[in-house]
Order: C-alpha cells, then structure tokens, then sequence
C-alpha cells in the first residue's frame, strides 16, 4: 500500500463492528464490588462509593491529570469496556479508557471531551497526537459506554455500542489498560477487558477475482480494508458501495502501491452532493503523499480536468467542458504512461497531458466540498512489449587519433525511442556509449587500430531493437590544412585563412606557427584564420599551421605563407581634437585666450590655506567660475587625488569656460594626475578639455568618472586611462556607475586615444528616454575598450560617430544604439565582442552593435570597413546611410592599423605634457 505521511484519521458511522467469537476470553472484569486492589493510579483523587451491589471507581479531582491502570504488560489484541458519567468539568475537560499502557504518560486512549468530541489519541512521554475525532456531544451527569479495540494497527473506538472513530498506528503493540481524567470527575463501573481473536470468516463468498489484467481490483464487497483516508467520512453502504459523506472537508483515500509506474486506474464515480466551483470528485494517480498526486477531476461548475496536486499547490495540466451532474454515474479512467496522461470518460479518449513531475505512485479517490460514491476500482498495468526497428545507415563522420564520430539514422517505434546504445564488437561486446540524439563520438581509442562498431535502438519500457548493421572504423593522425594565405597585413600584425581539414569535425583545433629557430607558437583557434599580432613593422615572416585533435595529435604542417609586415603610420600630431568637438567654434580649453592662468597644482597647494590637494583644485575652479569670459585657466595635475582624503563626492565644473585640466608627464607611470575614487561633473560649461589623466574605483557622488551634463558644449576628453574592477571580480553591476557619462543636452564632445578598461557599465550617451534631455553630437575615435561588460556606448537619440576604436573582450554587448540615434561606426577593430545570445527584451544578438536592453524604439548604424574577430556579425548590415559633417579623412586609418595604433598610443604616458 502507498505510505502517505501524516494520514492517520478514519471517521465514519458505519465501520465494521467487532468481529464476534462463540467464547471470547475475558482478560479483567471489574465492578468494584470487592475494592480497587487490581488498580494503581497516578495522580487524582480515586476511592470506592457506593452501596454494596451499586459500587462505582470515582475519580473527584477536576484539576489534575487523574489515571488508573490494571492488567498485563502483554496484552496484545484487546477490546477495553467501560461504563462512564463524567461528573463535572473544569474548561475543557475528558474522560477516558486506555490500551497498550507503556507507562504513565505512554499509552492509547478512547476520550469524550467536553467540548463535544469523540477523540483516539496517542500520548507518547506526555505529547498527545491526534489519531481520530469526530463531533459528538458529551454533557456531564450523562453515563455512556466507552469501548476502544485495538488489534493489530487497528484502533477502532465505540460510544453506546457504535462505532465512531478508527485510526491506524502500530506504534505500541501490547501494554497494560486504564482509566483517565482531565480537568474533570469521572465515575467508572463494569469495566471489562476480552481478547480479540482473528476473524474465522462469516461464510459469505469469496470476493470475485479481479477483471483480466488487473492488478488491482476493489468492489467493496469485502470491506475497505485495501484503503487508508485523509479528511472526510468514508464508509461502505448497503449496497456494497465506497462512500464519502461529509459535503464540507478535502477527503481522499489511498490505495496501492507507491512503485506503480504505467498503469491505468479507473473506478466507477457517482457525484451526489456539492456547491460552488471549487466542490469536485476525483480519481488520483501517482500519488506521493496527502497532497501530491495528478488526479483527474470531476467539477461541479461542469469542466472536467487532469490536475496535478505538488504539496498542495494545483497545476491544471488539461481541461474541458462535460455536463457534470449529482446522483449519474460516470466511468472515470485515468491513462499514466511515462509522461503521457490520458483521461477517459465512458470509455472514451476525452483529455491527455504530458507531465513528469511523478513517475510513479499508488492511486486514490477524493472529494472536496463534496459528497460521493466510488465503486469498482480497477487498476491495469501497460505494457508495451514491441521492440524499436533497428537503427539504419550507421557511419563514420569523422576520425582521430583516439575518437570515432558515428551517425545513423533515427529508429522507429509504436510507442517512442528512449535513447540509443553503441557498442564495440568484441569478446564479449562492449557498450562504449549512450545517447538520444542519432550521433555519438567514442573515445578513448588507440591510434592506428582498427575497430568495429554496432548501434541498437531503445524505447521507453526497455525493449532493445536488433542490431544495426556493423560498421569499421581506424583512428589515424589528423589530416593537415591546406591553402594557407595572408589575408590582411599591416605593420604589426597578418590575418591568416586556410582551408580546413578534412578531420576538421574531429579537431580540437589549430595551432598557428611563425618559423623560425625554433619555430613559434603564435595561438590555437578552432576557427579557420587566426590574426597574428605583437610583430615588429617592415619585417618578413613565414607561417604554417597544424591540425590538432582533441587528443592533442597534431597532423603535418601545412604549407607555409611568406608575409612582410608595412610600414608604421605616422601618428599626426594631436593638439586638437577633431570630430564633433572641432565643430561649433572649436575646443581650446584653457589655451588661446587673452588671458590665461597656468597653474602647477602641487605649487597651489603649498601656498593656499587647504590642507589637501584636492579641496585646492576644487577651490580653484569654483573661483575660475566667477572670472571673467576671456580667461583660461590651465591646471597641471602632478599628485594623486584621493577620496578618503578629499571631503567632498567629485569636483564640479558649473557654469564654467575655457578649463584644461592636464596630467603632467611621468616618465615611469605615464602621468602624476591621478584621480583615485573621486571623479567630475561638468554642468552648463563650455570649452574644457581633460588629458593625461588616470580615473579609477570612482563610487562616490554619481559614480561617474567624468560626467557631462547639462547643456554643456566643447569638450575634449584625450589620452587618459579609466578603470575599477574587472567584470569577473565584481557581483555588483551597480557599484560603480560610467566612465565616461554624457547627457542632459551636451554636445560637441570628442572622446579620443583613451584606454578604458576593467569595468562593467563604461559609457552612458543618454540617461532617458525622453528627447527633451538628449545629448548629440558626439565622436568617440582612437579609444581602446579592454576587458568590460557593456555600454560601449549605451545610445540614445544622438548623432555619433565611432572611428577607428579597438574592442577586446567585452562581455556582453559594445554599441547599444536606441531611440533613433544615428551611428556612423567606421573602421574599428572588434575582437572577442559579445555574448551571442539574444537579448532578452529586443532579441537582437549580442555583439558589437545592436538595440539592447530595452527602450520603445531601436536605433540606427551605418557600418563600414569594420573588422570581427571571434565576433557574432553575421546578422548585422546597415540600417542608416548617416555620416558626418567634419573632415576627418587624414586623421583616419585601416581597422588593422588602428588597432595597432590604439594599443601603443592610447592612455596616459604618451602625449609629452610639462608646465
């Protein structure tokens, strides 16, 4: 039978009585008439009273826990009898007979309470559990005749010859009896102790053996001894029916075996009371416990349903309208084939669901807000024994040094292929792999052998096909690659193509050789070209490339291809920005104007009243703020400013003109202006320019490194160097916010040769996606992203162009472009860019330039001669012919080059800036 946990509670008036016997053996009786002597108590208040022929036990304590006990420790199958008149109670009070004593607070016992119940509990080192109850009322001064059987795990419990709890517990399994009270007074007469004999039958026909196949069957016409119930009260009627006759509680009743796996149960249902939608009758499958199982549901709002019941919470797996009516009986059969669950009604196909939450489990009948009657309850195993056909066309797909891929055609079957099995003839045969695809790869060969091979098909109940045909294969090195050529050269770097292997389904990869003394390795890819980068400009090299299998056996070197790296290009000298920043008069910073103020800060410092760096700096540009519109003010950054030094969050630039904040050269760091955790927020200013400066660990204010905001105009943010963390180290994308930050109406900013690096969310051309607030008018060229997430940039509405700059290893996505921006992104060197996946608001491939994450409304790119490496870019084309309003041809390079630029030039340290 299936173990449901906690299921402990039978209620019913009509159990089957006491089984009777022509001399049953009478264990105690007791009158008291000649004293207690056969007692001893604990606790209370017990005498004898009464007249001779009259005598009663009487218990007068109604504030203690009051008991007596009498009889063997070895009584096993009893039935306990006794007379009863609780007396008065104080609150909730009881009175009691008890079996299978243990000890003074270990024992079962048969109690009325004065709370008008009819209770079997277990008390077990003083803990009660409840086993069964049920309404009865109980009025003191009123005598009533308690019996408690208990036979075997049986506990059946009867007031005035009815019986009206029983309960399942095989926990104490003999003991002695007794009498109890609590909060109460009690008298006790006649009470009497018989052993319970098995049944010897009552000469009524065995019951009819079960329908074909079956291999469960219950007519109830021997009683409900095969089920164990939860809630409800179940019983059997007259008519030899199982019946549930309380409207108000979830009711069920199990039977089975928890092992039972494809089976079809089905019982003969007839729903007889029930109101509202939620009221039901049912018949369960698969169950696992009190509250899990599938059942298949008659409702009383007229839909029928396959449900699945998992620790009470209620899935519907299958539903359908069907005319459900009180007191008509329907023929519920419910269909569990491994995942496939199909619901008959009448005989007919009406409902089916596929579900693997339980695989297997005992059956059930239930109400809910309902009463019912089932009947007939047949249980039939099914059996598929037809095997699948062989598997046809077994092949070699590829070879290795140590591996064999094979490839066949799908098998077929009645009901469905589980998987398949391949096997090494041998002696004896061996199983050398499984799998449910129509592919496998075995391993672990050696070179040069020779082997035969053999698959067989599998279905869902274990029966094997025939053999496939057998098959030879030999493992072998890798066969080399062929038409290796150059295809691209610039001065640092060769792009390699070859042609593949024709083991190239077997290889683990390449590996890429410049030759020489000895020869060197250059890298492994398991693509089919490779850049060669790192090599020295105006020199000849000599390349070759070997296939490798996945047992590292290398194959013979290909031919090789001779290169000469061109020449170095001329970096022209940068004292201007171009782009965007060129535009709407030009971006000087401090420089070119009547007046200007150079200023060394360290020099500031020593001779103003701060007592750190960084409240100097911010002092002087809220000064500069109030001078007049023709002055610059230059500041050369030659020391560290730190945030746990400088007591403010960032330093602002508001309402400001004509700024250079300058790093000043550093022949052993690249510069001595660093900015370590503290960052600038550049509001309603205009013409300012940030170089040679390293930015990193900004969390304080905004987060930002360099922000600019707010109707700001004519910034040029050249040659630094930004950081935090790496992405791999950092669970908290939020903890720093960008690098570079621009929105609220800025414009004409250019972003050039800076090295932007280790962080998670880099740049920000936009907060909102309102226009209102939208930046424009903004060129990013020459700057290398390395080793970040995201935002490279993040885009919303503007005009952007995007020259020449170097992705490497960036995460998740690089050009986000929304909300209508238009993207010129033009010869730049993307390599390792993007997860691939799509993303999952817009469905666009995560790479180099897309929409991502979010916002209504995509944005625009117009791409030319850029260059992937180990990038997705398949998908993308053009989808705007935007370009730019500025010169910019001879400031521009290759992809190629400017790759190699942007890793030699770009960041601190390169440009030469002194007072």
């Amino acid at each position: 039978m299936v173990a449901v946990p906690g299921l402990a509670l039978i209620a019913s008036a009509a159990l089957t009585a006491m089984p009777a016997t022509a001399e049953p053996v009478v264990l105690l009786s007791d009158e008291f008439e000649t004293g207690d002597s056969q007692w001893t108590t604990a606790g209370g208040d017990w005498s004898i009273r009464g007249p001779a022929g009259s005598r009663i036990y009487h218990q007068a304590d109604t504030h203690r826990n009051a008991r007596a006990f009498a009889g063997e420790t070895g009584w096993t199958d009893v039935s306990v009898r006794a007379e009863v008149e609780p007396l008065a109670f104080d609150g909730t009070g009881l009175a009691a007979v008890l079996a299978r004593v243990q000890d003074e607070e270990t024992y079962y016992y048969l109690t009325l309470r004065s709370n008008d119940n009819v209770e079997i509990n277990k008390l077990e080192d003083g803990s009660r559990t409840l086993l069964a109850g049920t309404s009865f009322p109980v009025d003191a001064g009123e005598s009533y005749t308690l019996r408690l059987d208990v036979e075997g795990d049986q506990l059946t419990g009867y007031v005035d010859g009815e019986p009206l709890v029983s309960a399942t517990d095989g926990q104490f399994i003999a003991g002695e009896v007794g009498l109890k009270t609590f909060n109460g007074s009690a008298d006790f007469d006649h009470v009497e102790v018989v052993e319970l004999e098995e049944d010897p039958g009552n000469g009524e026909p065995d019951p009819p053996d079960p329908p074909d196949g079956a291999i469960f069957h219950d007519d109830f016409s021997s009683g409900d001894d095969a089920w164990s119930t939860s809630g409800g009260s179940w019983s059997i009627t007259d008519e030899q029916v199982y019946r549930q006759g309380s409207d108000d509680r979830n009711a069920r009743a199990f039977a089975g075996e928890d092992d039972w796996q494809n089976i079809t149960a089905e019982a003969e249902v007839t729903p007889l009371t029930g109101s509202g939608s939620s009221s039901l009758t049912a018949l369960l499958g698969r169950v696992q416990g009190t509250e899990t199982y599938y059942y298949l549901t008659l409702r009383n709002n007229g839909r029928l349903e396959i449900n699945r019941l998992d620790d009470g919470s209620r899935t519907e797996l299958a539903g359908t309208s069907l005319d459900v009516r009180h007191e008509q009986t329907y023929t519920l059969a419910l269909e569990m084939w491994f995942d496939e669950l199909t619901a008959y009604v009448d005989g007919e196909p009406v409902l089916t669901a596929t579900d693997d939450a339980f695989p297997s489990g005992g059956i059930g009948v239930k109400t809910f807000n309902a009463t019912a009657e089932f009947d007939d309850v047949v249980v039939t195993a099914q059996e598929d024994t037809e095997p699948p056909a062989a598997p046809a066309d077994l092949r070699v797909t590829a070879t290795s040094s140590s591996n064999v891929g094979l490839a066949w055609d799908p098998s077929t079957d009645d009901d469905q292929v589980a998987g398949y099995d391949i096997y090494q003839v041998g002696s004896p045969d061996e199983l050398v792999g499984t799998t449910g695809d129509t592919a496998l790869t075995v391993t672990g060969l050696h070179l040069d052998g020779s082997y035969e091979f053999y698959a067989v098909a599998r279905d869902r109940a274990g029966n094997v096909s025939q053999p496939s045909e057998v098959i030879a294969a030999s493992t072998r090195t890798p066969e080399p690659a062929s038409g290796l050529e150059a295809t691209s050269v610039s001065a640092t770097s060769v792009g390699l193509e070859w042609e593949p292997s024709p083991d190239h389904g077997a290889l683990d990869g390449y590996e890429v050789f410049q030759v020489g003394s000895p020869d060197r390795l250059m890298g492994t890819t398991g693509a089919t070209s490779f850049p060669v980068t790192g090599l020295e400009a105006e020199t000849t090299y000599e390349f070759y490339v070997v296939a490798v299998d996945d047992a590292g056996v290398a194959s013979e070197p290909s031919g090789t291809v001779v290169v000469t790296t061109g020449e170095m290009p001329e970096v022209p000298p940068v004292e201007t920005p171009i782009g965007y920043a060129s535009l709407n008069g030009g971006t000087t910073g401090g420089f070119g104007h009547e007046h200007v103020d150079e200023v060394v800060l360290s020099e500031y410092w020593a001779d103003s009243e701060y007592d750190e760096p960084g409240e100097a700096l911010f002092q002087l540009l809220h000064e500069h703020r109030y001078g007049p519109e023709d002055e610059g003010l230059v500041v050369y950054v030659d020391m560290t400013i730190r945030e746990d030094e400088f007591g403010r969050s960032k330093f602002d630039i508001t309402d400001s003109q004509n700024v250079s904040l300058l790093g000043v050269s550093d022949g052993e760091h690249g510069s001595a202006g660093e900015f370590d955790g503290v960052g600038f927020t550049v509001r309603r200013s205009h013409n300012v320019v940030f170089r040679n400066l390293e930015f990193h660990h900004v969390s304080q204010g905004e987060g930002t490194a360099i922000e600019v905001t707010d109707d700001s105009t004519n910034l040029w943010i050249d040659h630094n160097e930004f950081y935090s963390e790496p992405p791999q180290e950092n669970d908290d994308s939020d903890y720093y916010d960008g690098l570079i930050d621009i929105k609220r109406n800025a414009e004409y900013v250019t972003v050039s040769w800076n090295y932007l690096h280790d962080h998670w969310k880099t740049m920000l051309l936009g907060h909102t996606d309102s226009e209102s607030l939208k930046p424009d008018k903004i060129t990013y060229h020459h700057n290398w992203f390395r080793n970040v997430n995201s935002r490279l940039p993040l885009i919303r509405y503007a005009e952007v162009h995007m020259l020449n700059n170097y992705f490497q290893d960036v995460i998740d996505t690089a050009i986000n472009a929304r909300m209508g921006a238009q993207v010129l992104v033009e010869a730049n060197y993307f390599e390792n860019v993007g997860s691939g996946e799509p993303d999952p608001t817009t469905g666009f491939t995560k790479g180099p330039v897309g929409w991502f994450y979010g916002s209504s409304e995509t944005g625009y790119w117009n791409l030319q001669d850029n260059v992937y490496v180990d990038t997705p870019h398949g998908h993308l084309e053009s989808t705007t012919d935007f370009t730019v309003p500025y010169e910019y041809g001879g400031d521009a390079h290759t992809a190629e080059d400017a790759r190699e630029l942007v890793q030699q030039f770009a960041g601190i340290g390169v440009i030469d800036i002194n007072p």
